[in-house]
């Protein structure tokens, strides 16, 4: 879905272009957050993915993390939630990617 290829024969060129975008926030934690405890990542807006972990990615430090409860996160069902099976330390980067 959301995909359109179409061709130039006198270019000889192929163009693949997609009506799907995604939005990327970043958030630098502030303070140490122990397991099970929400973080709120300002500026995300998870619901533009119906809260769909599929359309969804999150990553800690660079490394994309497996969501569902017994993985490394749950999505609060906001804008902004997402609860960590595991302690976030000071300094650590957040990424929430939507598409």
């Amino acid at each position: 879905n959301n995909i359109s290829i179409t061709t130039d024969a006198a270019a000889d060129a192929v163009t693949i272009a997609s009506t799907t975008s995604r939005v990327k926030t970043l958030y630098a934690v502030t303070a140490s957050h122990s397991s099970g405890t929400p973080l709120t990542v300002s500026g995300a807006q998870i619901s533009n993915s119906g809260y769909d972990p599929n359309k969804s990615d999150i990553f800690v430090n660079g490394q994309l993390m497996a969501s569902g409860s017994t993985r490394d996160y749950t999505l609060l069902g906001n804008d902004t939630g997402v609860n960590f099976n595991f302690t976030l330390e000071l300094d650590d980067i957040v990424t929430v990617l939507i598409t």
